[in-house]
This record gives C-alpha cells, structure tokens and sequence, in this order.
C-alpha cells in the first residue's frame, strides 16, 4: 500500500509540476508586437547629420530621439502599422517618411535632409 500511495503521490507532484511549466503568463500584445526602426540621417552630400532628431509616430504613440556621432539612430517598442518618422534638423528642412512597422523585426531607413525651403517673398500687385 506504501508504494501505491508513493506512486500516487509521485504522479500527482510531476503532474503540478508540468502545469506550473506550462501556465507561463503570456506577454501583452504590446511587448509581443513591438517593432524598431532604425537608420542612419544624411546630408545632401551623404556626410552624417550628426544635429538631426528623429521623431516617430505610430497612432497613439510617439517617440523622439537624437542620432548619434555617426548620424545613426534608433527607436524601438513601437506597435505594429504604419509610423511617421519626421526629421529636424538645423541648417534643414522637415523630412517625413511613411515605414510600415512589422511586429517584432526591424525596419532600416536612410532618411536624407534637404536644404530648407527658402519663404515665399510678398508679392506686391501695381496697378
């Protein structure tokens, strides 16, 4: 009877054991969606924008960054669709990417700023 209640009892604990295994909390959409972009802020002639920020939006979320000395950059934990990177920077215009972002990989960019757009002079009419 001894080894019966042992066998029981041996059976019941590896099967507690197995459920504990296997009830692993799940992560949150969030966490398992997260996406990144990441890329590298140029200059007209291809030097590093070393100066540039970087801001991303993704519905509901934005992030905002610095590139770093070689002009490089990334932003991560973003949702899964599509993102709007703009780019600031002095001496620059605005740029503006559109980048789908995949749940869980890695979009590359190069994101190259332009000269500011120069202000339109008044016109003045003479009649």
């Amino acid at each position: 009877m001894k080894t019966l209640t042992r066998l029981v009892f041996a059976t019941g604990s590896l099967a507690a054991i197995g459920t504990l295994f296997t009830l692993q909390v799940p992560k949150s959409y969030a966490e398992s969606a997260a996406g990144t972009i990441e890329g590298s802020v140029v200059d007209p002639t291809g030097k590093a924008a070393t100066g540039a920020r970087i801001s991303v939006t993704c519905g509901k979320v934005r992030k905002t960054t610095s590139v770093d000395g070689a002009g490089g950059f990334t932003v991560s934990g973003l949702p899964e669709g599509t993102c709007t990177l703009t780019s600031t920077g002095a001496g620059f215009g605005t740029t503006t990417l559109t980048i789908e972002v995949a749940g869980g990989s890695i979009s590359t960019v190069l994101v190259q700023m332009q000269p500011p757009v120069p202000p339109v002079a008044p016109t003045t009419v003479l009649e």
